[in-house]
């Protein structure tokens, strides 16, 4: 299986950097800059796995390298639209995608530009970022990837393959993973919880610790996870009724000094994701006519930052 990663950041770093090790063939599709990083200095990896330094083959233009039986999109969703193009020349050419993005809405879009039979669903659950020098810094998360097949895309049997293979390779490359047959309502529990921690520690400036000691910014983390869960029922979503409070439980037992990426984005200046987390629920709970006045808050407080201090062009 030819495996192709869009985005050698922080997660499609650490993801190709482990299939890699276990010879799978990986290459990376990568703006100039970070092609030219990384033919300098390596693919720096430093987890709490192992560390390693990679050569990996990365190319500028989607038409090289390929064809690629699947590829993995690992870059920030503000970048999904400029990206579009290159991703129907992949589809054109035969390849499979599998988005690692944050949020739930892509999938719609994506399914509508590009077919569902070439489109698959899927979550990461782990904590990473880039240092200065481009290298990628795992610290926390189980590293699990979850994917599957989409109810719309399920008949077709070259996607049951496809994920099939990629599985095996994810085994092999010591990444735990698990196909789920729901694998909407499984990006949805994902996105509930991401969807409140971002906003809480990004609009806070504070990690998740902080906030469950304080009175007040613990009802307000709940009473996030609370308007998300409502819109995920309203959508057909198969959320149980108590999943807000489990988050709450859980959350007092996680790291407390657990952060989000749009906390680190904010805090570096860089563009954040606010469009694709708390704007796109704001978006569907109008669509079913839910208000979420807490979401609205979040989403005002943080949207003027949006752009970062700083253009990042392309996908990294």
């Amino acid at each position: 299986m030819r495996i192709g990663i869009m985005g050698a950041g922080a997660v499609g770093g650490y993801y190709g950097a482990k299939l890699i090790h276990s010879q799978a063939d990986v290459t990376f599709l990568v703006r100039e800059n970070r092609k030219k990083q990384i033919e300098q200095h390596g693919l720096i990896v430093k987890s709490t796995s192992g560390h390693y330094a990679l050569k990996p083959r990365c190319v500028t233009d989607v038409t090289q390298g390929g064809p690629y039986d699947v590829v993995i999109v690992a870059f920030k969703n503000y970048h999904l639209t400029d990206a579009m193009e290159d991703l129907r020349t992949l589809v054109e050419q035969g390849a499979i995608i599998l988005p690692l993005l944050n949020g739930v809405m892509h999938m719609d879009h994506l399914i509508a530009q590009l077919g569902a039979n070439h489109v698959l669903g899927g979550s990461c659950y782990i904590e990473t970022t880039l240092g200065s020098e481009g290298e990628v810094l795992q610290t926390g998360g189980t590293c699990e990837i979850v994917f599957g097949m989409t109810k719309e895309g399920m008949h077709d049997p070259h996607s049951k393959d496809v994920v099939n293979h990629l599985q095996d390779l994810f085994v092999k490359a010591g990444v735990p993973v698990r196909h789920h047959s729901s694998i909407r309502t499984e990006m949805w529990k994902k996105y509930i919880f991401l969807c409140a921690l971002s906003g809480m520690t990004a609009a806070c400036r504070l990690p998740l610790g902080r906030i469950m000691a304080d009175s007040k910014a613990r009802l307000t983390y709940h009473a996030m996870l609370r308007e998300l869960v409502t819109v995920a029922r309203a959508k057909g979503m198969e959320i149980p009724l108590d999943f807000a409070d489990k988050t709450i439980e859980r959350s007092a037992a996680i790291d407390p000094m657990l952060t989000s990426s749009m906390h680190r984005d904010l805090e570096k200046g860089l563009p954040i994701e606010v469009d694709s987390l708390q704007g796109a629920l704001i978006e569907m709970a109008q669509h079913v006519n839910i208000p979420v006045p807490v979401h609205e808050t979040i989403y005002a407080v943080l949207s003027g930052h949006k752009q970062g201090k700083r253009t990042v062009s392309h996908y990294v």
